[in-house]
């Protein structure tokens, strides 16, 4: 489900003319929510921070000075390393950790989850409390790409998807979507798909990078689950074909969200020369964005043998 969602990332940033608010609606908060399925509470506090340092924060660091590596050592960089250390995207013409919010934000979300979130009644209270703060966020600050503030509207995804772990409908569901026949699953996936387009075209775009969803937070919501869901029935329709590259693609994600625009951009480019319409346009940016993805699989393969440092220490 990890490698689905990146290609609905990566498509996202493609900024497709008729898709652009369907994947918006769902393509971050199904990277949360996935990131709180797999998360859990570590009895040992050195242990907690040990996975941190060297899953996230560590990656996080590389790949941001990377990106910015220009700015870095431009008459801008010690505002550069400030934006990054921070957590801004950018702070107007100064780089800052630009796609990498999606880490620095997780690791927010992990930190209060470890520290805050170890009760049911506790992790309602801070779902309740991400609402709330989201919503002032929402109408209080403008134009800000800050993955602190980001964290308000993430929150409720990523206790979403820890409460989903040991949910006894969650996984009857899931073992149903696996065995059902095929048919049945693409009107399941359509259905959800159909759904989706249609609330988040009523709720416009939402911008989660800047603490944004939409015209409306109920629209948001709903479109959300109902995304997730349709990633979540495609990856059960396609669990049978499993690969080394899923998994290449789910251990070096932090690797993809720094580097995707790079690798994607020329294929873009010669796309929108070719001056096709807006709906054959869009199905050209998924082809690509699916390439780009590929390419990923090597590279994240030769990082695990030799550098795996940059995907925080992972092998395959």
């Amino acid at each position: 489900m990890k490698a689905i969602g990146m290609l609905t990332i990566i498509w996202g940033h493609s900024f497709p003319e008729y898709f652009s608010s369907f994947l918006y609606a769902f393509s971050v908060s199904s990277f949360f929510t996935i990131s709180g399925y797999l998360a859990k509470h570590e009895s040992s506090q050195r242990v907690f921070w040990s996975k941190l340092f060297h899953t996230l924060l560590i990656p996080y660091l590389i790949f941001s000075v990377l990106k910015a590596i220009q700015s870095v050592f431009s008459v801008d960089g010690v505002f550069t390393i400030g934006a990054i250390i921070a957590g801004f995207h950018t702070i107007g013409d100064i780089t800052g950790c630009l796609k990498l919010w999606f880490v620095y934000t997780l690791m927010l979300l992990k930190f209060i989850f470890q520290y805050v979130g170890t009760t049911p009644r506790r992790r309602l209270g801070l779902a309740i409390f991400s609402i709330i703060g989201a919503i002032i966020y929402r109408n209080t600050i403008d134009d800000v790409a800050w993955a602190v503030g980001n964290a308000l509207i993430s929150m409720p995804f990523f206790l979403l998807g820890y409460s989903l772990k040991n949910s006894y409908l969650f996984l009857q569901c899931e073992k149903w979507l696996t065995t059902i026949v095929y048919w049945k699953s693409f009107i399941i996936i359509m259905a959800s798909a159909i759904m989706t387009y249609i609330l988040s075209f009523y709720n416009n775009e939402a911008w989660m990078y800047m603490g944004q969803y939409g015209d409306s937070l109920i629209l948001f919501v709903l479109s959300s689950i109902l995304g997730i869901f349709f990633l979540f029935a495609i990856s059960c329709t396609l669990d049978k074909y499993k690969s080394v590259g899923c998994k290449l693609i789910s251990i070096g994600s932090v690797a993809v969200l720094a580097y995707h625009q790079d690798i994607n951009y020329p294929m873009l480019k010669w796309i929108r020369l070719q001056h096709w319409d807006a709906l054959a346009t869009d199905l050209m940016m998924l082809l690509a964005s699916f390439i780009t993805l590929l390419v990923f699989i090597p590279l994240i393969y030769l990082a695990s043998r030799y550098f795996p440092l940059l995907i925080g220490g992972r092998k395959i």
